[in-house]
């Protein structure tokens, strides 16, 4: 038997049925999230895509950036308030594989 792809949410939605644990998650990332001194300093601004993948226990097992923002220093520090809001709550039943 294959194994079951890995479930892809978009922590923008509200739409899901899961959307508080995602809403906790969003919390978790923004309370850890700075923007980057010398980024606002020199006006630099831009979007970043990061995938990241929480195991059923809330541990972080993976993050990769996707599209970056154009500047290293926010990719970065977007992608380290990932890793600093470790541990995240248990994945719901239901949306875990």
């Amino acid at each position: 038997m294959a194994p079951e792809a890995p479930l892809a949410a978009d922590l923008a939605t509200s739409e899901d049925p899961h959307a508080p644990y995602f809403a906790e998650v969003r919390r978790l990332i923004r309370g850890k999230w700075v923007y980057p001194r010398e980024a606002g300093e020199r006006g630099i601004e831009g979007m970043v895509a990061i995938e990241f993948h929480i195991a059923k226990d809330g541990r972080l097992t993976g993050v990769v950036l996707r599209r970056s923002s154009g500047f290293e220093i926010l990719d970065e520090h977007a992608m380290n308030a990932i890793r600093l809001a470790e541990p995240f709550p248990p994945v719901p039943d239901g949306l875990a594989s």
